[in-house]
């Protein structure tokens, strides 16, 4: 029998619970936003957050029974409810950071142009005839 009051719901923080799971047969239908963790083999329950807490976790249009229907590492498949299994982003996939990317070649070559015009400025004009 299933306590109604304590269903999973997808606000609460990611958590492994004590239950053993074949990571190749899906998970029972009284799991909710849950999936069956591959290397400890125990039902971890899924929060609605991405890894970092920040944003909702990305989902995949994509149906699945277990992980490996996912087709990519980076995706678990999670079992919403009443059978109903998705492929979610997993949270401990950390995607990069292409902003942070971005700004980091801004500012070298800014560096580069400030750098070449301070030796161009300072080198004796001897050298330029």
């Amino acid at each position: 029998m299933v306590d109604t009051q304590n269903i999973a719901t997808p606000w609460h923080s990611n958590y492994e619970t004590n239950s053993s799971c074949d990571p190749t047969e899906p998970l029972d239908a009284v799991y909710q936003w849950a999936y069956c963790d591959e290397e400890t083999e125990k039902i971890v329950v899924l929060g609605n957050r991405s890894w970092d807490g920040g944003d909702e976790v990305e989902w995949e249009m994509r149906r699945c029974s277990v992980n490996s229907d996912c087709d990519n590492p980076k995706y678990l498949c999670v079992h919403i409810s009443y059978g109903l299994r998705y492929c979610v982003l997993s949270h401990k996939f950390k995607p990069e950071n292409s902003q942070l990317d971005s700004w980091t070649l801004t500012i070298g070559i800014i560096s580069l142009f400030i750098g070449i015009i301070i030796v161009i400025t300072w080198t004796p004009i001897s050298v330029f005839q």
